[in-house]
């Protein structure tokens, strides 16, 4: 009796053909979970993308609403610098006309004393 299985094939061709077939059935099995394998983990995969891509649509959404809220506050900031200007254009009128007004004052009464003192 043959000590080898591929002796034994080599003088029986239907040991052969059954000895065969049972290694297609578990080089199938074996490719089969293989398969398995790789769908599991592309399926893997895809998931750690989607998560990955949606993690970037809310980070991006995040920032666009985060500089969406500071030009905002940028425009209120404008319009506020606008109306302070304008408060101190105002400002400088009012002081302006003050001091031109006691400046007037001032001089009339320097004349006046003067007529009354000098001339008279």
């Amino acid at each position: 009796m043959p000590t080898n299985p591929s002796d034994f094939e080599k003088n029986n061709l239907e040991a052969h053909v059954q000895i065969c077939g049972e290694r297609h059935k578990a080089l199938n099995l074996r490719m089969d979970g293989v398969d398995r394998g790789m769908i599991a983990h592309n399926d893997h995969d895809n998931e750690v993308h989607a998560a990955i891509r949606d993690r970037n649509l809310d980070l991006n959404t995040a920032t666009n609403l985060r500089i969406d809220n500071l030009l905002e506050k940028i425009k209120g900031q404008e319009k506020l610098i606008e109306t302070l200007q304008t408060v101190l254009d105002k400002n400088e009128t009012r002081i302006v006309t003050w001091g031109v007004g006691i400046i007037a004052a001032l001089v009339s009464a320097l004349g006046y004393i003067g007529a009354k003192h000098i001339i008279f």
